[in-house]
């Protein structure tokens, strides 16, 4: 979490410019997205919705996933609207950028403002862990919405950062294994 507000605060600092889109990419991925999934978000892809009882609108980017083509919810928040949502004069919501550049460039900035280089990748597990440990929202089923994939058990990885947690998982699975042969 510290990571992600060290990331978005850079990005409210920042002016125009490279720096700042590739942090805004980042931080869209932070709601699950691929990479691949940003290349051809455009305004089609973006959604509100008002609850009839509150009146309260909710605003959210719906596409079919690249890799599934499984349709993944990202939710936005009124400020991600407002400081995210930067649409180019062709409707799309980045300009062309490769992977290499983005992933380069990416891992560059994450290493002088965290002091390690991340993934564009962590967003999707930064977005899987968040869901998952969020009181509000429903587990796995939450996460395999919002990241567009259809197993618990790819949910899981997604909902997983933490290496001890999935080490002492394995060790209980091998055990149980053990114990019943």
């Amino acid at each position: 979490m510290e990571e992600y507000a060290v990331l978005w605060e850079k990005f409210m600092q920042e002016e125009e410019g490279e720096i700042r889109q590739i942090l805004r990419r980042f931080l869209l991925m932070c709601r699950g997205l691929r990479h691949s999934d940003t290349i051809e978000l455009s305004q089609q892809h973006y959604f509100q919705i008002t609850d009839p009882k509150t009146k309260k609108v909710y605003h959210y980017l719906a596409k079919p996933a690249q890799k599934s083509n499984k349709i993944g919810i990202v939710p936005l928040l009124r400020t991600d609207v407002e400081y995210l949502l930067e649409w180019q004069p062709n409707g799309r919501l980045f300009a062309d950028q490769d992977y290499g550049s983005f992933y380069k460039k990416f891992k560059q900035i994450s290493l002088d403002l965290i002091g390690r280089e991340i993934t564009s990748h962590y967003g999707r597990h930064f977005a899987g862990n968040f869901i998952v440990n969020a009181d509000e929202m429903e587990g796995l089923q939450d996460v395999q919405k919002i990241l567009g994939v259809s197993s618990d058990r790819i949910a899981e990885v997604y909902a997983q950062r933490d290496i001890l947690k999935v080490l002492q998982k394995f060790e209980a699975a091998v055990a149980n294994i053990k114990s019943n042969s």
